[in-house]
């Protein structure tokens, strides 16, 4: 709804690039390259602009990833869908960037307000911006802009020079408090996870499918998520009659331990973004 309102743009529902959506996460660019060369030649992609190369050429947010925009048909209709292919240090960035918007109530993943610039927000956002410097270093990938010629050392001192700095890591690590526990999730094996989060009383319930269970899957999906939009919202509720559910994610992985990466809010992403910055003293 935010793309379709933003000033300045013409978009339509049908024209957006994703209205659907998948990530893959690798250990590396290297990786990256290699899952974008696979997916290029198995997939079809829309005509002009098919891809967007976030690793090479990092937003001014510091946001880095590698965008394709596949064009997949079912039922006679022809949809967009956005493929994300990024390192693990790309996606605890972006983790962070989501854990920080939950809890101070911005989106940091859209452009400022102007009457964000002279606010803490300018602060937190160059810290997200600083930190995404430090880990293009730490891959040996193109600096983000305004870091152009930077190392390690510049960045860090940037980052502790910050007035928003030891509030912001105290923030982001008390909302790391595990709401997650794989262990409890059947026999350890693997397929289709849909995962529905509660930010108010910090509920996660997962549900699991096979593989083949695929348009079971989907459509209990879409069913919460209308549910999330309001269409029913007295159905909601967790199971034990607490606050309603505002997120939900199907996720694939073979085994529960990678939901801790799969799923975008899931505290464990949050730790590990928070302990890589301990590496630098922050």
């Amino acid at each position: 709804m935010n793309k379709l309102r933003r000033p300045g743009t013409h978009f339509e529902l049908g024209a957006l690039d994703d209205i659907g959506g998948c990530r893959v996460i690798v250990d590396s660019p290297s990786q990256v390259d290699q899952v974008v060369l696979v997916l290029k030649s198995n997939l079809d992609f829309k005509g002009r602009n098919p891809e967007k190369d976030y690793i090479r050429e990092p937003q001014k947010s510091g946001y880095r990833s590698h965008h394709l925009f596949a064009v997949v048909e079912d039922e006679g209709a022809r949809y967009r869908v956005e493929i994300q292919v990024r390192t693990r240090l790309e996606h605890y960035w972006a983790t962070a960037v989501e854990a920080m918007s939950e809890i101070y109530g911005h989106d940091y993943k859209s452009p400022p307000l102007p009457k964000e610039e002279e606010s803490m927000d300018a602060e937190r956002r160059e810290f997200l911006k600083a930190v995404s410097a430090l880990f293009a270093l730490r891959e040996g990938t193109s600096p983000v802009p305004g870091s152009e010629g930077l190392v390690a050392n510049d960045v860090i001192r940037r980052l502790k020079s910050l007035s928003c700095l030891d509030q912001l890591m105290i923030d982001l690590r008390a909302s790391a408090d595990s709401v997650f526990q794989p262990d409890a999730i059947d026999d350890g094996s693997g397929g289709l996870f849909l995962l529905e989060f509660s930010r108010e009383n910090q509920n996660l319930d997962v549900e699991r499918f096979a593989v083949s269970e695929l348009r079971d899957a989907l459509r209990r999906y879409d069913s919460l998520e209308r549910d999330i939009e309001g269409f029913t919202r007295e159905k909601r509720n967790c199971i034990d009659g607490g606050g309603a559910y505002d997120n939900v994610v199907l996720s694939y992985a073979q085994n529960p331990e990678q939901l801790s990466v799969a799923y975008p809010n899931c505290s464990a992403n949050v730790n590990l973004f928070t302990d890589m910055l301990k590496q630098y003293g922050i």
